[in-house]
């Protein structure tokens, strides 16, 4: 009878997780959306309730809203004010940002395709048009329209190479340190799960493509022991270039029982420091030396046959955007096509990231859901 209930139990397990997979915006919307909304009001909850019983709130953040809103509302220190409005959007931005490129497992946006890595080479390109780096750059954010025109008289000398890449730092900092951050929660899941004695779905499912034989998989493996033998150094150099399994790394750390602090920093210095750095000084020599990136997708055309456009056609059409664009020539029709593209593009990756946040949270709950139904089960088992 044991052997049967127990059999009951792993096919109810079976069943319940088969069912999760359809929660979905498409397959069944009104679950999906319910299942959400609880996650947020659940959350919201949380994160006011912890933030009132917080002496942080009540001695600092409290008392400096106050003040901030004394100012703005009396009108004095108004230059002050609007110094520190525009620099809290600045940092919402391109660290919410990161967050967004990170956070979850393998759901992130990537934010540093659509909106990073185009603002280095809208600042390459003002400082080539300039010859010098005395342009706004820093009204590149929340979708504002931003043309970094030249504050003074251009001049035909090229901007250095090092004042063009100081000029990308601090938002690509900003960025790395949310990239960083957004890797905390599948840290905190794995924790959890190895101080509770039990293991979530998704962990034991990354932790099992270890196994595989395939390359990715030996990599993987070999980037757990790495990060279990060398600890803070591990993390840190697993975390200095674009790993795209660096999901693997945070939930090794939770099982290992590694501090947050020490997976934090680590973390965050090579993201936030080693790694976007260097992909700043990548992007700033390439988009300075745009031949090299016209010869890549020259090369890169030839090598697939079967397009129907030669690498020539391509490096010819490139030469002829780039002019026009770095002169200011672009026809109106042009660049309001070109602009209505990219706009397109950039909202249909936000909405596909907005959808699989949607429903990674509601499954999630369900899941919470279901385990406490087999677990009521275990218990109902052990009884008889």
């Amino acid at each position: 009878m044991a052997v049967k209930k127990g059999e009951k139990i792993d096919s109810l397990k079976a069943e319940l997780r088969a069912k999760r997979e359809n929660i979905t915006l498409l397959r069944a919307p009104l679950t999906t959306l319910y299942l959400f909304t609880v996650v947020v009001l659940d959350y919201t909850k949380y994160l006011i309730t912890n933030s009132l019983k917080s002496s942080i709130t009540h001695f600092l953040v409290l008392p400096l809203v106050g003040l901030y809103a004394g100012l703005k509302y009396t009108g004095d220190f108004a230059d002050e004010v609007g110094l520190v409005d525009f620099w809290v959007s600045y940092v919402v931005w391109w660290f919410g940002l990161g967050v967004l490129s990170s956070i979850g497992l393998g759901s992130g946006m990537h934010s540093g395709i659509l909106f990073l890595f185009p603002h280095i080479f809208r600042i390459v390109t003002a400082s080539k048009i300039c010859g010098h780096m005395d342009f706004e750059s820093s009204c590149d954010m929340w979708w504002q329209e931003c043309d970094m025109h030249c504050i003074t008289p251009s001049t035909d000398t090229e901007s250095e190479f090092v004042a063009v890449l100081a000029r990308t730092m601090l938002p690509a900092m900003l960025w790395g340190a949310g990239t960083a951050t957004g890797e905390i929660p599948p840290y905190l899941v794995s924790r959890a799960a190895a101080l509770s004695g039990q293991m979530d779905e998704e962990t034991m499912e990354m932790l099992e493509e270890t196994k595989g034989n395939d390359a990715f998989s030996k990599m993987k493996a070999w980037m757990v022991d790495f990060v279990e033998k060398y600890g803070f150094w591990g993390v840190l150099l697993m975390s200095a270039w674009p790993n795209a399994a660096f999901d693997l790394v945070g939930i090794c750390c939770g099982q290992l029982n590694v501090s947050f602090m020490t997976f934090y920093v680590a973390t965050m210095i090579g993201k936030a420091f080693i790694k976007v750095n260097g992909q700043a000084v990548f992007f700033v020599v390439w988009f300075r030396n745009p031949e090299v990136v016209m010869d890549f997708a020259a090369k890169t055309v030839e090598s697939f046959d079967f397009l129907p456009i030669s690498g020539d056609d391509v490096r010819a059409k490139l030469e002829v955007a780039y002019k026009s664009v770095t002169q200011g020539q672009m026809k109106e029709g042009d660049e309001g096509w070109v602009k209505f593209i990219g706009e397109k593009v950039v909202i249909a990756f936000i909405l596909m990231f907005l959808v699989s946040t949607i429903q990674q949270f509601a499954q999630q709950r369900q899941k919470m859901y279901d385990d406490q139904k087999l677990e009521k089960l275990t218990k109902e088992k052990k009884c008889e």
